[in-house]
């Protein structure tokens, strides 16, 4: 039964590819697809796909990572496939491929068939991870931690030195994998699944040195995801977020009146309490604050936890699998909380963002809870009749919080004197409506403990319905739509005239790029560390060679009444040519601070000395325009500096006639060399060393990978936990 509620959710949820249509609701559209787009055009045209010349005035987009560019499965959809289905087939895949892990890992756990699918369905399609479609890359890296799981169980516990080897490869690849697709807040929570595994199943460990092995393949994991992990780490140091503030780290956390939504999903009318987020005002975000896993889930980990001493060998599981729930809980609440604090000083982690995705482990043990509880009804280990009144009374406490909650949800709606803040509280009717979820559940779980096998049946309906209209309701909430369609909507900046007004234009939509559009700014997660004021500076603009930028900047409102929000254009004066030659230079380490003092075009501001001549500045043509190699004819009749309107990056490499020279970051943030008197042509390639340096790391990775896997198969049970 899990098995075709499970295909029919399924369903539900890939319908769209078959009409030729993709979900683009916020950061599908505003950032996955125009950088996929981007990245399957220069599949089908052999460019270079590792910068992209459209954001930023150039940016390092395989540092930024969220693409997976070198993922096989990533390079094998966007190179066969139309960019549409490529798109929409990344997106669903991950969900089967989550379904089945944990599966195989609550099978692992000794549950039964039954009992493992159907916690399996509720992890898959739990609130968090339906809402979160939205951000691909981490639900992918998110489907691979009941595989996981699942492999480390089995290195740890086989005892054939045999599998257990296998299972260590897989571990290898399935953590290269995670690395290469990209999303390291996501592979930091698989971190944390995985340790908590390791807690559950310790007593049984074959030996301390299977432990060891454990850490081996996970080291080789990473060796093969070299090819994006050394961009990304380059990226972080020379990126905004290298030094993130104090309010940056706590953005996105739960209220902790969103606990409500655990027994009323629909208590609030965007399903989850607004909040203030970065001075914005009240910020309607259901897919990151959306934190439902079904009332049947919530009521079946419950019932589980509070029979945990009779569970017997399940007992640790039990126990391990609730504390981690009510921690990770705990961590979600951010700001609101205590412990999450702790994180923000450890390196590196305590550069993330929006600890509401520690849900996503909340979620996962809260699944895992429910499939052992069903497992447990299904074999009659626990019937109702044998608890006593406290234990069969804590089961109600759901209900009681559900009521409590409806009750101040309707009262304060009706007759708060703050409209502002009522108004985000549902209709009576929908309260109503969540309180019934809760009741149903509740009562479905009584009378399944009395070995109903209909009611039984019931409960796993109720449980599937009730996640898969939250999910798949959500998801409708911004119908899918062609991919033609979407960009003929961001098609405004083309047609720009003076005084024309535009509606619902963000300032952070790299969809724009779709129309061939470069844009001085852009929407990514590594934004770029630069030392000009692009958002005030309008010479900075000019240096850019933007033609347009916004005349109003007011912040969005998500308020869900909120008017449309009226964009206002200027042009702006005199931009500075794609590529041009100066005669003057000063030298600075503060370009910010001279900018306003010279005169752009004939001054360049750079690091370092440089002798210029003083003829007339000369000639420029450009022959070739491409993401990371451009080609330039000059002529000029003294020695004179070339400046680009692109972002200056180590990684940029210069060609004058062929002969190597040195590329000089002008003005702080843009690309120049030197040429000398006469006719040149001038080659300029972005080849960054820790990308090639990153790939060569990988395919060591896989040899030595395949080295042991083939030295532990020629070896004998006992060798295998020598190495």
């Amino acid at each position: 039964m899990c098995v075709l509620i499970s295909l029919l959710v399924l369903l539900a949820m890939s319908y769209p590819i078959f009409l030729g249509k993709c979900y683009l609701a916020d950061d599908l559209g505003d950032y996955h697809l125009p950088l996929r787009a981007f990245y399957a055009s220069c599949l089908r045209d052999g460019a270079q796909f590792t910068w992209l010349p459209n954001l930023y005035c150039g940016f390092y987009l395989q540092g930024e990572g969220q693409l997976g560019m070198y993922h096989p499965l990533h390079y094998l959809l966007y190179k066969v496939f139309p960019l549409s289905c490529a798109f929409g087939l990344e997106l669903i895949l991950s969900y089967p491929f989550m379904l089945i892990g944990m599966f195989l890992f609550l099978r692992r756990l000794d549950a039964g068939r039954g009992a493992a699918m159907f916690g399996a369905m509720v992890f898959t399609f739990s609130g968090f991870n339906v809402l979160h479609h939205i951000h691909i890359n981490a639900i992918a890296v998110i489907s691979h931690i009941p595989w996981l799981m699942f492999a480390i169980d089995v290195l740890l516990r086989a005892p054939s030195s045999r599998r257990a080897a296998a299972a260590g490869v897989w571990i290898a690849l399935l953590t290269a994998s995670q690395v290469l697709l990209g999303h390291p807040q996501s592979v930091w929570f698989s971190v944390i699944a995985e340790l908590v595994c390791v807690v559950m199943i310790f007593p049984s460990v074959v030996s301390w040195r299977r432990l060891f092995l454990l850490a081996q393949v996970k080291i080789l994991g990473l060796v093969i995801g070299a090819a994006q992990l050394i961009p990304t780490i380059d990226k972080v140091l020379n990126s905004a977020r290298q030094a993130p503030t104090e309010s940056f780290k706590f953005v996105g956390s739960h209220p902790v009146v969103n606990l409500l939504q655990l027994v009323l999903p629909y208590l609030f009318t965007a399903r989850h309490f607004p909040q203030n987020i970065e001075g914005v005002g009240y910020h309607v975000n259901v897919y990151e604050f959306g934190l439902y896993c079904g009332a049947a889930t919530i009521m079946l980990a419950l019932w589980l936890a509070i029979n945990a001493a009779r569970l017997g060998e399940r007992k640790r599981v039990v126990v391990v699998a609730a504390f981690v729930f009510v921690f990770a809980f705990i961590l979600s609440f951010g700001k609101f909380g205590i412990v999450y604090r702790i994180q923000t000083y450890l390196p590196l982690i305590g550069s993330f963002r929006y600890p509401s995705r520690y849900m996503v482990i909340a979620t996962l043990m809260l699944s895992l809870l429910a499939g052992l509880a069903m497992d447990e009804m299904l074999r009659g280990a626990l019937p109702q009749e044998k608890q006593g009144f406290t234990r069969r009374a804590i089961l109600l406490v759901p209900v009681l919080i559900a009521l409590a909650g409806a009750a101040g949800g309707m009262v304060f709606r009706r007759y708060s004197s703050d409209a502002s803040i009522a108004r985000y509280f549902s209709s009576q009717l929908w309260i109503l409506g969540s309180l019934l979820i809760t009741a149903m559940a509740t009562m479905l779980v009584f009378v399944a403990l009395k070995q109903n096998r209909l009611a039984l049946v019931c409960l796993v309906l109720f449980a599937g319905a009730d996640q898969a209209y939250y999910g798949v309701s959500a998801m409708r909430l911004h119908p899918p739509q062609t991919v033609d369609s979407y960009v003929e909507t961001r098609s405004v900046l083309p047609k720009l005239d003076d005084g024309l007004r535009f509606a619902d234009i963000k300032r952070s939509d790299d969809a724009w790029i779709m129309n061939g559009r470069k844009l001085v700014m852009g929407y990514v997660a590594l934004a770029p560390s630069r030392q000009l004021d692009f958002f005030n500076s309008m010479t900075a603009l000019r240096l850019a060679g933007a033609k347009w930028r916004q005349a109003t900047d007011e912040p969005p409102s998500y308020a869900t009444d909120s008017p449309r929000r009226v964009i206002t254009w200027e042009k702006v004066p005199d931009p500075m040519p794609r590529a041009r030659l100066v005669t003057n230079a000063v030298c600075t380490t503060r370009p910010a601070e001279l900018l306003e003092s010279i005169d752009i075009k004939t001054t360049a501001l750079v690091a370092e000395d440089v002798a210029l001549g003083a003829a007339e500045p000369g000639s420029v043509a450009i022959l070739r325009d491409l993401p990371g190699r451009i080609e330039l004819s000059v002529a000029c009749g003294s020695t004179q500096l070339l400046v680009l309107s692109e972002s200056y990056h180590e990684g940029w490499k210069a060609f004058v006639d062929g002969a190597a020279c040195n590329v000089l970051p002008v003005y702080g943030d843009f690309i120049g060399c030197v040429v000398q008197t006469g006719r040149h042509n001038v080659r300029l390639e972005f080849d960054p060393i820790n990308n090639s340096a990153g790939i060569r790391v990988s395919l060591l990775g896989l040899f030595l990978l395949l080295s042991w896997f083939l030295y532990a198969q020629k070896t004998s049970g006992s060798s295998i936990n020598r190495l």
